[in-house]
């Protein structure tokens, strides 16, 4: 079982213009010898809908509530 960390980011980001709220991030197995590390976040941006994916992560935005996942088969995140 994967364990969960929460982090809290309370941030706002004038380029993006978004408030970034918080963080779960969360590794399973060992990274770079078949497992990986993960996030989701939360944040909140002027923005009805948008919808992004790309090769390792995809951002959904609705109703200005965004969830981003993101994962990474090299690296940890912290």
């Amino acid at each position: 079982m994967a364990k969960i960390k929460f982090k809290l980011i309370e941030t706002f980001d004038p380029v993006e213009r978004k408030v970034r709220l918080f963080r779960l991030i969360w590794k399973k197995g060992e990274v770079g010898k078949g497992g990986y590390s993960s996030f989701l976040s939360l944040s909140l941006l002027p923005r009805l809908f948008k919808f992004e994916q790309d090769f390792n992560e995809w951002r959904l935005t609705l109703l200005g509530i965004s969830l981003h996942k993101k994962v990474s088969y090299g690296g940890v995140f912290t």
